[in-house]
């Protein structure tokens, strides 16, 4: 377990998208704790700066020198022109990374590469190469630990999160993990997911742009080119088109490192892989959503996180106007294409269980209701004064109507919600109601139509995998870990 040591360098970093749609600086924020009480800060503007700070060179003061006189071993991307003829700027001073440095970060974000490099720098793994020895240890926290030490310490300021990180961990180093090759193998899934989600858009754009362009050329040459077909023009477009061979040969090349890194990502080879009807883009899709399985403390939290937990009333989540979605909404897609791989697969596991699921909530909602109906005359309804003048009404025969019907329908065991007894009342048969759009939403919808059952069987499987999900992961992360110190003893 990570602990705070005394006389050793520590480093918290706050990593950042370098500029914003608005072109303002957005640099990366570093904090360096040298063990004597002052921590230093540094601003990393560029990708070009942080590798500098990685390999130990970044510059961090600088001096004018005689072009002819600039030290062999001084990188040309350190060497800066000055108006002076044949007067150069090179560093005076470096700061980055050294031999023992512990690294701070949050999990997630936009350092995900960033953390990943540093944790290469391993004597005792793969090294990266700098000609020198460097053991350095990169730690990651979840971020509602930091939010929750910008509470405490009363302040918003985000600019102070790489010192704060330094002070969480010595207040208590069990709030991090460090990052070792099972988190490297999880990074890799989900930045070579996302270059291949890119290369896809890329290819799809391509193609509607010669869609488009077909469909002008057809009409264009309509006298001359003897065309009749626009399909056929497009398949001649495709086939001569360089970039769109191109945008397909790298989707193709993306979608084979991502299989690869797949077969080395135990959640994907003893969770998904074996599940029928799960291939390599659904796994991936739902295993890069989940920065780190450790973020979450319960079942509850990861079904909130993909959307298929059920709020406090025993509704399934959705997008309602003035609602706040927070949910992932990739995540919630994936698992939507989960969904339809049980529905088609009908054998399988969690296709059995679907069908299951389906036959309780039949016997709990029959499609035809026993519930006693009640026709009131109109004469007997008291509307409200403001709002909709009508309800569902119906004429002497039973047919839905609308304006001068003569009746309303309301069922004879039908009883006000909890809580809700101001807003309508049933006294002898009479109906008063204050609130149309609640009579209309809780008093009427006593019937549940197949596609009803079938929807509300889908998402109470996922729910269901969600749950089965969490518990086997976190399985999987921890003996996964013990294999590892295993193998490094």
């Amino acid at each position: 377990m990570p602990e705070y040591i005394e006389n050793k360098r520590y480093i918290g970093i706050r990593h950042r998208v370098k500029r914003t749609t608005k072109g303002e600086s957005r640099p990366t924020q570093v904090a360096i704790d040298r063990g004597d009480g002052d921590i230093l800060t540094l601003e990393l503007a560029t990708e070009q700066d942080e590798l500098d700070f990685i390999l130990g060179v970044h510059p961090t003061k600088w001096k004018e020198c005689r072009k002819s006189k600039v030290p062999k071993e001084t990188w040309k991307d350190h060497i800066i022109p000055t108006k002076k003829r044949g007067v150069v700027k090179i560093p005076a001073s470096y700061e980055g990374l050294q031999d023992g440095d512990d690294v701070l970060m949050i999990l997630g974000g936009s350092g995900n590469m960033l953390a990943y490099a540093i944790s290469k720098i391993r004597t005792d793994e793969e090294g990266i190469g700098l000609g020198e020895d460097r053991n350095v240890r990169m730690l990651r926290t979840p971020p509602h630990v930091l939010k929750q030490a910008r509470v405490l310490q009363d302040s918003d300021d985000k600019d102070l999160d790489p010192a704060r990180l330094i002070q969480i961990y010595k207040e208590n180093g069990s709030l991090f993990y460090e990052v070792g090759p099972k988190e490297r193998r999880h990074i890799l899934v989900q930045t070579l997911y996302r270059e291949k989600t890119d290369a896809m858009r890329a290819r799809i754009a391509c193609e509607q742009r010669l869609c488009q362009r077909s469909i002008g050329e057809t009409f264009k040459m309509l006298d001359t080119s003897g065309v009749t077909s626009i399909d056929d023009g497009l398949k001649r477009l495709k086939a001569n088109d360089t970039t769109l061979t191109a945008l397909k040969k790298e989707e193709a090349r993306i979608s084979r490192e991502l299989e690869k890194a797949l077969e080395q990502h135990s959640v994907y080879m003893k969770i998904f892989k074996p599940i029928e009807g799960v291939g390599p883009s659904i796994a991936a899709r739902i295993i890069s959503t989940v920065p780190d399985i450790d973020l979450f403390e319960s079942s509850a939290k990861l079904k909130a996180f993909f959307g298929v937990h059920v709020l406090g009333d025993g509704r399934q989540v959705r997008k309602r106007s003035g609602a706040k979605c927070n949910w992932n909404p990739s995540a919630r897609q994936g698992l939507f294409l989960l969904a339809d791989q049980f529905v088609k697969r009908k054998d399988s596991v969690w296709g059995i269980k679907l069908l299951e699921n389906k036959e309780v909530l039949r016997l709990k909602y029959p499609e035809k209701s026993d519930v006693t109906e009640n026709w009131l005359p109109m004469s007997q309804v008291l509307l409200p004064e403001k709002g909709p003048r009508f309800i569902a009404r119906f004429d002497r025969a039973g047919n839905h109507s609308a304006e001068g019907s003569e009746y309303v329908r309301v069922s004879r065991d039908f009883t006000p919600l909890e809580g809700e007894r101001e807003m309508y009342t049933v006294h002898d048969n009479v109906l008063s109601v204050l609130s149309v759009d609640n009579l209309v939403k809780k008093g009427f919808k006593n019937r549940y139509s197949k596609g009803h059952i079938h929807k509300m069987a889908i998402w109470k499987t996922l729910n269901q995998f969600v749950e089965w999900l969490f518990d086997e992961w976190k399985k999987v992360d921890q003996s996964t870990v013990v294999s590892e110190h295993e193998e490094a003893a």
